[in-house]
């Protein structure tokens, strides 16, 4: 099938709901090119979305992206082969900006699943659930793959892990109905595009779960045993790869990915979290929660409502406030936002080094 044939699609959903299990287990399919977590398809939209002819320069300000990310977030199972020596580096592109960003998924091999019969490619990344009208616009048949996590058990997570955010209740829960309410909306206007998965629903019914994802995304259904064994195992030896020493976050994510599926985890926050962070959580959550079938626990009062909200209001600015700087950095020029991200990168990388020693 020639590249440009093979359809891109997304999973989109807030981090640690899920997203990279289902996207490990869909890169086990044989027709199916699962890539590495990355947005340089975002990054690079706003100025390349109307190209159709991009010089050796476009395509390297990409490549340094793809190499400061690697730095940010090792490409952990994946081997980036973009080097000078490759052809579109040498010549440049000559098609749509959808049609390179597929030359460029493809730059990204899994260092133990071959997947050469390939009819889909799959783009995994949080912050796509930001962006979807841009998706939209440079890839109008896109199809996204939404994953729910209980709110609940999503800011348990957070606690749970070595992450870049705060592991703040208040913060995280504003974090999470943030994502999910865009992502809703984006399902109520455009209900055929969107399929949404619970996280509990394929721990607990994988294989069920899974072919509803393969029906809608138009591939052949696999049988999900073999797809998690395929999966699970390509993932055994993540503990050798050098790319880990420098992210003790990154560790934890692919250590998870090569332990088998636990269906007891699903409900770990019922005793994990405290009477007060349920309750925080719920008045924060509540009502878009149980838009996805997740119930609250406990009645919150109109007043303790109102005083939760008001002592946490300033969180709730500062998530939005997150928010809107990533929305003006997208439209930053292109050169001036790369080294923007490079430098951020480097202070992370510094930063990284002074904690190992």
């Amino acid at each position: 099938m020639k590249l440009k044939d093979v359809k891109t699609n997304y999973i989109i959903g807030i981090g640690r709901s899920g997203t990279s299990l289902l996207m490990s287990l869909l890169g086990a399919h044989p027709n199916i090119h699962a890539t590495p977590e990355n947005y340089f398809s975002i990054f690079f939209s706003q100025a390349f979305q109307n190209k159709t002819c991009f010089s050796p320069h476009d395509i390297r300000l990409m490549h340094r992206f793809n190499i400061a990310f690697g730095k940010l977030q090792p490409y952990v199972a994946f081997n980036y082969v973009l080097n000078n020596e490759s052809k579109l580096l040498k010549n440049g592109f000559k098609g749509t900006y959808h049609e390179l960003c597929n030359e460029i998924y493809r730059s990204f091999q899994h260092t133990t699943l071959q997947n050469t019969e390939v009819s889909a490619i799959i783009d995994k990344n949080p912050s796509n659930t930001l962006f979807i009208n841009k998706l939209l616009k440079i890839n109008p048949e896109a199809k996204f793959v939404l994953m729910i996590r209980d709110y609940r058990a999503n800011i348990l997570s957070r606690k749970e892990s070595i992450h870049l955010f705060t592991a703040d209740v208040a913060f995280n829960s504003f974090r999470w109905n943030y994502f999910t309410m865009k992502a809703l909306r984006l399902k109520e206007c455009f209900p055929e595009k969107v399929l949404l998965i619970r996280y509990e629903d394929l721990v607990n019914s994988t294989d069920e779960t899974l072919q509803s994802v393969f029906s809608f995304l138009e591939v052949e259904t696999i049988n999900s045993e073999d797809l998690r064994e395929r999966e699970r195992v390509s993932y055994l030896d993540f503990e050798q790869d050098e790319k880990l020493k420098s992210s003790d976050r990154i560790q934890k994510k692919y250590g998870d990915l090569a332990k088998p599926i636990f269906k007891n985890r699903t409900d770990k926050w019922k005793e994990s979290l405290s009477l007060l962070e349920i309750q925080i959580s719920e008045s924060i959550c509540g009502k878009t929660g149980a838009q996805v079938g997740y119930q609250m626990t406990h009645e919150i009062s109109f007043l303790m409502l109102l005083v939760f909200k008001f002592k946490n209001v300033f969180k709730s600015l500062k998530v939005n406030l997150i928010f809107q700087k990533d929305y003006l950095f997208f439209y930053l020029p292109i050169e001036f936002k790369l080294k923007r991200f490079e430098n951020f990168v480097e202070k992370v990388d510094v930063k990284r080094s002074t904690v190992n020693k």
